[in-house]
């Protein structure tokens, strides 16, 4: 099992953690701006070894996400999307199929409002469905409910509880959970969008785990999407050349601070514009 890498959400960075890597698979393959690392896990040994449990983690690297083009935000959408909808198959036809999407984080938080600013522009649609069933129809898409439950220091609850709640009356077919992450690269900030369908573990990127939000917490597949906002003090100064460190660094001592690039504003909500565009159009909804 990888040591001390709190640090990081992403699964391609556990994977340069190690050397020996059975029961992992990887591809790299470049599209124009933008690089898809797809990691497969497949086996008990390979969880050990990047420190996540089995299935797929494919990530998106680009230019910093806020500086794209209007015609590359397009091309992202699009990419992200395609990536989406593979892992959204289910057996039912597309307007009986529900999702119920999570945006977690805390928006008052910039860094953390990923999730929350997502859900603000994922269009609902499960109210329609129940109230206008002929004005569903026309809309050919899934059926969607879209909540953000905020942090617990809001809220007094764990999110999980939250959730397995709503998960409860609603049964949907898919949980897609939206959050900011941590990665210990701090060229990966703001220029990475990572997309699981093994779940998250809200928090385990700033050691801050809460209860996992999984199929095999809340009964439901849960897919994963997150762009890493954050970065630790720690990891950054790790990253230095020796020359460029300070001889008494305490590693110890700046343990639990975590750091953001300039335009951080910026990052967060083109982030959010591209990932719930792509929710939106992965589910069927025409913007």
């Amino acid at each position: 099992m990888i040591k001390d890498v709190f640090d990081t959400d992403l699964a391609c960075e556990r994977r340069r953690a190690v050397t020996d890597e059975k029961g992992v698979s990887f591809e790299r393959q470049r599209d124009g701006i933008f690089v898809w690392e797809r990691i497969k896990i497949t086996s008990k040994e390979g969880e050990g070894s990047i420190g996540r449990p089995m299935g797929k983690y494919h990530t998106l690297h680009t230019e910093r996400i806020d500086r794209l083009t209007s015609e590359d935000k397009k091309e992202a959408v699009n990419t992200l999307g395609a990536e989406l909808s593979a892992l959204l198959q289910t057996k039912k036809k597309k307007e009986n199929s529900r999702f119920l999407f999570v945006g977690l984080g805390n928006r008052s938080l910039t860094a953390d409002a990923v999730g929350p600013l997502c859900a603000d522009r994922v269009r609902a649609t499960f109210h329609i469905a129940e109230n206008d069933a002929r004005f569903f129809a026309a809309l050919d898409c899934a059926k969607i409910g879209v909540i953000a439950p905020g942090v617990s220091m809001q809220t007094g609850f764990d999110t999980f509880f939250l959730l397995e709640s709503v998960c409860h009356s609603f049964h949907p077919d898919f949980v897609i959970a939206v959050d900011s992450l941590a990665a210990r690269d701090v060229d990966r900030l703001g220029r990475t969008v990572q997309i699981s369908d093994t779940g998250i573990f809200p928090g385990s990127g700033v050691g801050n785990t809460k209860t996992p939000l999984t199929k095999e917490t809340l009964g439901i597949p849960v897919i994963a999407i997150g762009v890493p906002t954050v970065t630790s003090l720690k990891a950054f100064a790790s990253s230095l050349p020796t020359e460029k460190r300070k001889e008494d660094f305490d590693a110890a001592k700046y343990a639990d601070m975590f750091v953001s690039p300039s335009g951080i504003d910026d990052i967060v909500k083109t982030a959010s514009e591209i990932i719930s565009n792509a929710v939106n159009g992965a589910i069927g909804i025409k913007m």
